[in-house]
């Protein structure tokens, strides 16, 4: 019996829960089962973390990780986790209260989805809404984002709306301007602001000048009142910023923002440059299942948007296709939403895959718009390149699906899938395994249909294909296999066994510890700020210092020809502590044991 949901997805209720519903189930497994994940992560949360312990409100203003001062985001985000842990309960409770901190990124996730389905339904009608809500909901690059507490997926959320809100100002562009839609439009770009500096009031301004460029429309500039969304972003910002200058000094808060905003824009910040092109290289795997006529929608958005005169000198032509007077509308806004500011992360040196996201809604309601219109809306989609794309696009597909399985079989080949000291097993003979492997053969199955459907121009039937294939692969890595795999989570495990030792000494906390070889920022958050990071020549000191503490150290920090070298004698080694995994922020296998100080006779 196949189940109708043609019925449910003709009322707006209907299509918003299926969006929200399928982005929920990509999102939310694993959220409270995976350990911190560095490094990212592990900062905000701390950060957090420091902020609901402090004394008062000064604690609030300036965000701090361990002793340092942290201003590489601006303070909402900790401040929208604190409000999460407090009124969920988690003041008093350690990393098992991680999910706390990331439900807020979970449920923009959502928020997002819903925005996109939103603004597609009032540009093309329900069908090509309710796709594109589902297309950015479960694309991996969200999903992965929305697991770990961090201010983008929440920054989108935000930026999404705001552009919503934008769309309905150009809608009534020849009526009143409405009072509410400015406030709520220059309110969202202040919170973008307070969420991740200049990103927000980026897309709204270049997506403002472009259409007003591209419909030779100056006076909607003046209908936008910048003057009044100066004053209102202002009212937001000028407070906190009073308040931190107070705190910390106006030239730390400059030197801040020249640092996070012009070098990481001019250099690689922390090894993360990469050539422009790396985000559009990237697309086609993040956005999956999306990417199936992504290229083409741009173009036929592109033909739709423009109206080119066929007569004319070459530069009045070029002139004409750009400047888009009496196009479509829909397809120009989401343009100038997408096209100068993907440009611009291009361009920018430090790159990494998130930070293409608020891109991602427009590029969804082109890219469900295609799906909608099949070959009615693209009559060269079954050209040779297109076909050949379509193949790559399945084999994509496919590698998803068996993504869960993969992973398994590498760590098992790597000797990292199991932790025999502490029962941590998820072995290639578990119920599991045979699960994530039927789930990648299903996949692959659905994907050998879904390109034989593209192939026939049927990109709807294609597209569902590629939704339940990322499902289930999202399902199963996100809440059964990363969550049971011991491999990458090894400050959890080596905090498991520093708690064994410290039940043994009878101890109901942990003692002192210290880190060396092994000091990733998760240590600060898992243990609550029980652990100093040291290098290996200030290890002696805190030897002296602390004589029934517990060192945790790489092996090879402390062999015969490491830096700590000196100080092994007086450390004892606990070898059921020895903890072999992937230590993922650095890209290699380390094994790491805890060491108790032996007292100076």
């Amino acid at each position: 019996m196949r189940l109708d949901l043609t019925p449910l997805l003709r009322r707006p209720i209907g299509q918003a829960f299926m969006v929200a519903l399928l982005t929920a189930l990509c999102v939310l497994p694993g959220i409270g089962s995976i350990p911190t994940i560095d490094r990212d992560e592990a900062r905000f949360v701390q950060a957090t973390r420091q902020m609901l312990d402090s004394a008062d409100w000064h604690g609030y203003v300036v965000p701090r990780f361990g002793d340092q001062l942290r201003l590489q985001k601006p303070p909402a985000i900790y401040w929208v986790q604190s409000a999460s842990v407090a009124a969920l309960g988690g003041m008093d409770r350690g990393p098992e209260a991680i999910w706390m901190y990331r439900l807020p990124g979970a449920i923009a996730a959502i928020a997002t989805a819903l925005a996109t389905w939103w603004l597609g339904r009032s540009m093309f009608g329900a069908l090509t809404g309710t796709l594109a809500g589902i297309l950015i909901g479960i694309c991996p690059l969200v999903a992965f984002d929305a697991h770990q507490a961090r201010a983008d997926q929440v920054m989108v959320a935000v930026t999404t709306w705001m552009m919503v809100l934008l769309w309905r100002l150009w809608q009534t562009r020849d009526a009143a301007t409405p009072w509410f839609t400015l406030l709520g439009l220059y309110a969202l770009c202040a919170v973008g602001i307070l969420l991740k500096g200049p990103i927000t009031p980026f897309v709204l301004g270049s997506t403002v000048l472009c259409m007003a460029a591209a419909t030779r429309s100056w006076s909607w500039i003046v209908r936008a009142q910048p003057w009044t969304g100066a004053l209102i972003v202002l009212a937001f910002v000028v407070p906190w910023v009073i308040l931190a200058a107070r705190e910390i000094g106006g030239d730390t808060i400059v030197g801040a923002i020249r640092r996070e905003v012009f070098e990481r824009a001019g250099s690689g910040m922390e090894g993360h440059w990469a050539p422009p092109g790396y985000h559009l290289v990237l697309l086609p795997v993040l956005f999956f299942p999306g990417s199936l006529l992504t290229g083409l929608s741009i173009q036929w958005a592109w033909s739709r948007a423009r109206r080119a005169r066929r007569s004319g000198s070459l530069p009045s032509r070029i002139w004409s296709s750009l400047m888009a007077r009496g196009g479509r509308h829909p397809e120009l806004f989401l343009l100038c939403w997408l096209v100068p500011t993907w440009i611009a992360f291009e361009l920018v040196a430090t790159k990494l895959p998130h930070y293409v996201l608020p891109c991602y809604p427009a590029i969804a309601v082109l890219s469900a718009r295609a799906v909608i219109g099949g070959l009615s809306s693209l009559p060269r989609a079954l050209e040779p390149v297109n076909r050949f794309g379509y193949g790559v696009w399945a084999v994509i597909g496919c590698l998803i699906g068996w993504m869960p399985a993969g992973l398994m079989v590498a760590l098992d080949r790597a000797g990292l899938l199991t932790d025999p000291n502490l029962g941590w097993s998820l072995p290639l003979a578990s119920s599991a395994f045979i699960l994530v492997v039927v789930a990648g053969g299903y996949g692959s199955l659905l994907m050998w249909r879904a390109r034989a459907n593209a192939l026939r121009g049927d990109f709807g039937a294609a597209i569902r294909g590629g939704i339940a294939i990322t499902v289930m692969s999202l399902v199963c890595t996100m809440g059964i296999v990363l969550p049971r795999v011991p491999a990458p989570w090894i400050t959890t495990r080596i905090l498991d066994h520093a708690w064994h030792e410290a039940a043994n000494r009878g101890l109901t906390t942990l003692p002192s510890m210290a880190a060396v070889g092994y000091i990733e920022d998760s240590l600060l958050f898992e243990s609550g700020r029980r652990v100093e990071r040291l290098g290996a020549d200030e290890l002696a000191g805190w030897i002296d210092r602390h004589p029934d503490g517990l060192v945790i150290a790489t092996t090879d920090a402390l062999d015969g020809n490491g830096p700590a070298s000196a100080v092994a004698a007086r450390l004892q080694p606990i070898d059921s502590s020895r903890t072999r995994g992937f230590n993922y922020s650095k890209g290699r296998i380390v094994e790491v044991m805890l060491y108790a100080v032996v007292p100076a006779r």
